[in-house]
């Protein structure tokens, strides 16, 4: 199971260590849970806080408003992003959220390769950013492949080789830690869908919910019928798809221009990843 219900279970029984030391890059944030159909705004809002705590820098608003009249991420992205429930199909709609918020200063990328994409997150992670990926997810948080029938946005904030010597990933979601092989995300990844078919969304009790939620809903409530029924509009082609991106938020007081660093890549052997563990990441000692 992907999701990391204690450390010490965690390091001993899925990270490979040398000796009795373990070695784990791991960048402090806190995970909040979701509600809705709000993934993506959630993944913002995680990498946003934790870049305002790095920073001290003022709280970033709350997805939800507390009150109707109350400003907040889902309200930003109803407003002005045509968003209708809170669903967002771009990252570049998620780039001009957080410039609404105060973080101009991001990056979208498209790995080309499977190296390219594992080098794009960890030289992030290596200076304390918290890059967002997507992939498609299912009901246990794992990355599958669905033809982005269940497209999903995380915020990666670690990564570790498993006993098998494989790269995986440390990322927050629905509340929680999980972590998943870096090479099932990369794969759901880059299957996603190039133009994201709108979603239909329905209301029960007060929360809505998309086709697939709608499966798992109890037969009563059902019957009962939905309060409410919305389309999400369809994004145009120039705004792109999830597809194969990485998004990130940069800290917004850095002046240089890192252009030309961050779109270049380059491949790493697994000696060089190792490399990059003994020079980069926290070390966490554990006896065996």
């Amino acid at each position: 199971m992907p999701k990391i219900t204690s450390i010490n279970n965690f390091l001993s029984q899925t990270v490979y260590h040398d000796g009795n030391k373990y070695c784990i890059n791991i960048v402090d944030l806190s995970p909040q849970k979701q509600r809705g159909q709000t993934c993506k705004l959630y993944a913002l809002s995680t990498a946003i806080n934790a870049m305002s705590i790095k920073l001290q820098l003022p709280k970033p608003l709350n997805v939800r408003g507390h009150s109707s009249g109350e400003s907040s991420i889902r309200k930003i992205a109803k407003e002005r992003y045509g968003s209708v429930v809170g669903e967002v199909y771009s990252p570049v709609t998620l780039r001009f959220l957080a410039k609404d918020l105060g973080y101009s200063k991001t990056s979208i990328y498209s790995p080309r390769t499977f190296d390219d994409y594992n080098h794009t997150i960890i030289t992030s992670l290596s200076i304390l950013e918290t890059p967002i990926v997507f992939f498609d997810v299912c009901n246990q948080g794992e990355p599958i492949q669905a033809n982005g029938e269940r497209e999903h946005a995380v915020v990666i904030c670690g990564y570790f080789y498993n006993l098998q010597k494989e790269l995986c990933y440390l990322f927050t979601q629905w509340g929680e830690f999980y972590w998943a092989n870096s090479i099932d995300i990369f794969r759901s990844s880059i299957q996603l869908q190039e133009h994201r078919t709108p979603e239909s969304f329905y209301k029960f009790s007060g929360e809505w919910v998309d086709h697939t939620m709608l499966q798992s809903l109890p037969k009563a409530m059902i019957e009962k019928g939905f309060e409410d029924y919305r389309k999400a509009r369809a994004t145009h082609p120039i705004e792109g798809s999830c597809r194969n991106k990485i998004l990130v938020v940069h800290n917004p007081f850095i002046k240089e221009n890192r252009n030309s660093f961050w779109n270049s890549y380059r491949k790493e052997t697994n000696e060089e990843f190792g490399k990059m563990f003994a020079h980069d990441v926290k070390r966490y000692t554990q006896n065996t």
